[in-house]
This record gives structure tokens, sequence and C-alpha cells, in this order.
């Protein structure tokens, strides 16, 4: 269970090959298999889905990537960042 008032590092990363995959504090998470690539113009939102259900906390760093991270670099993110957040 997830406590109020904390912080984490959530990361999610998509591969049109194997999915979704949600990594929390560098530790994956959950996965997804959904292979479903998005196309048209839609912009990004981050903490927003579809127009509404806007997040109401904090986001300290937001990164974008044109590529998949491995899990690897997804941990090493996280390792470089965490002490900054008292994690």
């Amino acid at each position: 269970m997830k406590s109020l008032n904390t912080w984490y590092c959530g990361a999610v990363t998509f591969s049109d090959t194997s999915g979704w995959k949600l990594y929390l504090n560098g530790v994956l998470e959950d996965t997804d298999s959904d292979t479903t690539t998005f196309l048209g113009t839609g912009r990004l939102q981050i903490a927003r889905f579809d127009n509404g259900n806007n997040f109401s906390g904090k986001i300290a760093i937001a990164q974008v990537y044109n590529r998949v991270l491995s899990a690897s670099e997804i941990l090493q993110n996280f390792n470089a960042q965490k002490s900054r957040f008292g994690i």
C-alpha cells in the first residue's frame, strides 16, 4: 500500500512490441501488453487523463524521452534523484 504525503518516483515506458511498463521507485510495478500505437495530433498531457481527471498532487520532475528506457536506466534515474526527496 502506498502512503499519502510521501514522495514516489513513477516511470512509464511504452513499446510497440512489448506494451506498457510501470515502475515505482525504480522497481517494475505493473505491465500491460497493449501495443496499440497512438496516431493523430493529440497533445502530450502529464498528470491529466482525457481532458479531465487532473492530478492534484505535486510533480517535482517530468522527463520525456524519444526512446524506451531499459529497467537499469529507470533504476539509475531513480537512484540519481532519490536523495532530493528523502526516499
